[in-house]
């Protein structure tokens, strides 16, 4: 599944256009879009969204995430990786709750902080962390998580 696509009409049903640069989407005309995207996925799944240094959208990814004590973690490393590979300067990551949950667990703070930290070593600014679900989106930055 691609959640950005940057085309001009869509290529499927599963794909959304984005066309404009970050600095002119709204953060919560993202965080909607991230809901729509995720909301009904039948597992948590952890994306993030790369900005350019002209806030230009350079990609979007899934992210390896592996399994413990029943939450999801995803290692910097692989963040670290990606956003060298794409020339990143800024991201937007997101994962879903499964249901309608939306407070974020405190692995979920703490996995936010450990990317933000290693975003920061690559001058990389991590935008927002948005929790989605059937109910909404939490956004980490507005409740003063990041």
């Amino acid at each position: 599944m691609n959640l950005i696509n940057e085309t001009t009409a869509p290529q499927s049903d599963s794909e959304t256009i984005v066309t404009k640069p970050a600095k002119d989407i709204h953060l919560d005309v993202m965080g909607r879009l991230m809901q729509h995207k995720m909301e009904a996925l039948p597992q948590e799944q952890f994306w993030v969204i790369w900005f350019d240094q002209n806030h230009q959208i350079v990609g979007s990814e899934q992210l390896l995430t592996r399994e413990i004590d029943g939450c999801i973690t995803v290692r910097p490393r692989d963040l670290i990786k990606q956003a060298l590979e794409c020339y990143a300067h800024a991201a937007l990551i997101t994962h879903n709750h499964l249901g309608s949950e939306l407070k974020p667990s405190q692995r979920d703070c703490f996995m936010t902080e450990a990317m933000e930290l290693a975003l920061e070593m690559i001058d990389v600014k991590l935008i927002d962390h948005f929790l989605v679900s059937a109910d909404g989106v939490f956004s980490m930055d507005k409740r003063a998580v990041l």
